[in-house]
């Protein structure tokens, strides 16, 4: 079985920063699976790019249904 790994890291200064490292494991025979339906939700909330630097209030919520969406795959 192969599997897909994505990683991410943070490693910003600041009063509200710190080192976070993060990943994903997906199976590759679900990677096609996944990503349609990240992308297909992506699309319904109206964002183009998930970064969290970006997150508004008036994003919040849907940040929030992002990552809830995420979490559940």
């Amino acid at each position: 079985m192969e599997y897909i790994i994505y990683t991410d890291e943070s490693v910003q200064q600041g009063r509200f920063h710190s080192n976070f490292y993060g990943g994903a494991l997906v199976k590759s025979a679900d990677l096609d699976t996944v990503k349609s339906i990240l992308e297909t939700e992506k699309q319904r909330l109206g964002l183009q790019e998930v970064k969290w630097n970006k997150v508004s209030a008036a994003y919040l919520e849907k940040y929030i249904a992002m990552t809830n969406l995420f979490f559940d795959l």
